[in-house]
């Protein structure tokens, strides 16, 4: 398909041939759109829900700042629905993981659902503020297509269980 040059106020839009496609994915067992745009760039976009997978005992990890996708320097995750005073992120390139744990350290019915190996990036405490956190995760330019799993560690040392979990939750990171 080629469009032509249209005008509007001395406005021209993208004048040339512009081919793309879409398809569902399943992954997680969640269905997302995946748009493929060519023009003047390449463009592969994930249009979907951020898959949550295992049950957690703590908020809900969600990603935010436009789609995941390399050069997107906005992109990040978000705690919500958290009772505790601080969490951090791991950040995992291993698959999804379980590991149970349980009191004394944790809440029951506490999961690590990020694989340990390789080992999982851990970011810093970030304060959580009427249930909510987030951490930014810049995407680096060119990063190849890489599924990437999630699941913040919730930390309350004043309480009984001084440890909670998200569920875990992952995207696929596109091209741009």
């Amino acid at each position: 398909m080629t469009l032509g040059s249209a005008s509007g106020g001395g406005s021209a839009f993208y004048a040339g041939p512009i081919a793309g496609g879409a398809e569902l994915s399943t992954w997680q067992g969640r269905t997302s759109l995946v748009l493929l745009n060519q023009g003047a760039s390449d463009v592969v976009s994930l249009l979907g829900p951020t898959p949550e997978y295992g049950a957690g005992c703590g908020g809900r990890a969600t990603a935010s700042g436009d789609a995941p996708f390399g050069g997107n320097a906005g992109w990040g995750i978000d705690l919500v629905g958290s009772a505790s005073s601080q969490a951090a992120l791991m950040l995992g390139v291993g698959g999804a993981g379980s590991l149970a744990l349980g009191p004394p350290v944790a809440a029951s019915g506490c999961t690590v659902l990020v694989a340990l190996a390789p080992a999982p990036v851990v970011f810093g405490l970030v304060n959580v503020t009427a249930g909510r956190a987030r951490q930014p995760v810049p995407i680096p330019p060119g990063l190849a297509p890489a599924a990437v799993f999630f699941q913040w560690v919730e930390l309350d040392p004043a309480t009984t269980v001084p440890v909670k979990l998200s569920a875990g939750a992952g995207v696929l990171v596109g091209l741009r």
